[in-house]
């Protein structure tokens, strides 16, 4: 990267006696109305440069959002939601038993909607006395709203594309295509394994993330339709990630003998995956059918299909012997410890005095989460069998000790050396995700680099990070905790001695 003076050193040896006479003099007496313009030109350039510079490494660093999204888009990465499922608990009111049908519509009081996923009948109030007890029955719902509508094909175009709406606030959850003769078309992914003439379709997204349905091409993959043909889409989307409190009431239809109220949230949903997962998955390959056949191959597989997972690791029997002995029960199986919101955690605190064994977790200890990886591996290979341990917490102990300048404030430097510390290693970060370990030279750089306090030339800044034994165990969860972060801030007088008093 070019600076500002390297610019100014080029024009003073442009600007000579020889080239411009009559100007030299004046650059070299540095007239201002000579110097202003070229200076603010050299910064002008400078600012290019470093601009370029950042731009030549974007493709490998991906450190703009909008570069971030592109990528995903090239490497057919669609950022959906998870709708939520949640049970509501309902209560009738009247004398006569009321029946809430499959796929009746519900809406809370923030303006989520809700799919009811089985038929539920509620029994009729009962009189005892004086005293109405109502009727009570349970039901289950999803968090989804579901948008139908027609298209009709406007030219016979190889791999025609239609784009699916947005929606203001909602997240694509899913789609189904129909034509007007009933065939029903299956999503491929990048139309891996399939022949011409069946019905299937892709999801694309650009780089503004605008999702488009495309078909095949006749004769070399999927269908490609004559104009005027029919096509009926049904697009879910849903709110994401909900928060709903226990006892919010729902609404269902006109019937003012039922009263809804949120009785327990099963599932809570997902939101699109952040800026800071899709640079992680965009790390990934470009190219995959979604099969499964080397190790790593199986660790990717669940990266993709589960990107919110907090924590991951995928190993067998081979990787297992390089930390414990042997075992037959390890051959042929692959290991899974991996951690999103309820999994089972263990804490190790001394790794020589009390280490701490994963724990095996039976099948019936599962979460939703692990069944659904579960199947997911044995989909891609059933010849292994799947045995999930739990994660063992490892926090990592880091010691920091800054000295600063009397002129500003020690705790909060502390504070935000904290934040900058959790933000890069702390349990929700990257680092703890993909089990990168901190090392003293990055923390210094870190530090240096985003608080101009320490980057002051006079500031003295100490980091210590205690080894940790038996630390390639694949099962260690390991980050930054508030217990494992010992920040220390001080303050010097750094006055310099000035003559004159």
């Amino acid at each position: 990267m070019l600076t500002q003076y390297d610019f100014q050193v080029q024009t003073a040896a442009v600007i000579n006696d020889d080239n411009y006479p009559t100007v030299a003099p004046l650059y070299a007496a540095q007239d201002p109305r000579l110097v202003a313009p070229l200076n603010a030109m050299a910064m002008m350039s400078a600012l290019v440069s470093a601009q370029l510079e950042v731009a030549a490494a974007e493709p490998f660093s991906l450190a703009k959002d909008a570069t971030i999204v592109a990528t995903a888009a090239l490497r057919g990465i669609v950022n959906q939601a998870g709708s939520a499922r949640i049970v509501v608990q309902v209560k009738n009111t009247s004398t006569t038993a009321i029946t809430i049908n499959v796929g009746s519509h519900l809406a809370d009081t923030i303006g989520n909607d809700y799919h009811t996923v089985a038929t539920v009948t509620v029994p009729a109030a009962t009189v005892v006395g004086q005293t109405l007890n109502p009727g009570s029955a349970y039901l289950t719902a999803v968090q989804e709203t579901v948008v139908a509508f027609s298209h009709t094909i406007t030219a016979s175009l190889a791999f025609y594309k239609i784009p699916i709406p947005i929606q203001d606030g909602l997240y694509l959850v899913g789609l189904s295509v129909t034509d007007a003769d009933g065939n029903v078309y299956a999503y491929r992914d990048r139309y891996v394994n399939n022949a011409s003439g069946e019905y299937i379709y892709f999801i694309e997204a650009d780089a503004s993330q605008q999702l488009s349905v495309v078909f095949g091409l006749v004769d070399v993959v999927g269908v490609q339709f004559p104009q005027g043909q029919v096509l009926h889409l049904s697009v879910r989307y849903c709110a994401g990630r909900i928060t709903t409190e226990r006892g919010t009431p729902l609404t269902v239809g006109s019937n003012s003998a039922l009263d809804l109220s949120l009785y327990e949230i099963s599932d809570a949903g997902t939101d699109p995956l952040a800026a800071s997962t899709l640079r992680e998955l965009c790390k990934c390959p470009a190219v995959s059918d979604g099969t499964a056949v080397f190790l790593g191959d199986f660790a990717y597989l669940v990266k993709r299909n589960f990107p919110d997972l907090k924590f991951l690791s995928v190993w067998n029997e081979v990787e297992d012997t390089q930390v414990r002995p042997f075992s037959l029960d390890n051959v042929n199986t692959l290991m899974v410890a991996c951690y999103q919101a309820d999994e089972q955690l263990v804490t190790e605190t001394d790794p020589l005095a009390d280490p701490m064994t994963a724990t095996v977790l039976a099948d019936t200890d599962l979460t939703t989460t692990q069944q659904a990886i579960q199947a997911l591996l044995n989909q891609a290979d059933d010849s292994y069998r799947v045995r999930f341990l739990s994660p063992v917490v490892a926090p990592i102990s880091i010691l920091i000790a800054a000295t600063i300048s009397t002129s500003y404030v020690p705790g909060d430097v502390g504070n935000r050396i904290k934040a900058l510390i959790f933000a890069e290693f702390g349990q929700d970060s990257s680092a703890a995700k993909n089990k990168v370990r901190p090392t003293e030279r990055r923390i210094h750089e870190l530090l240096r680099q985003n608080l101009p306090e320490i980057a002051d030339r006079r500031a003295e800044l100490s980091v210590t990070i205690p080894p940790y034994a038996n630390d390639a165990r694949p099962e260690l969860y390991r980050y930054v905790s508030v217990a494992s972060l010992v920040v220390g801030v001080s303050t010097v007088n750094q006055k310099m001695p000035l003559w004159g008093g």
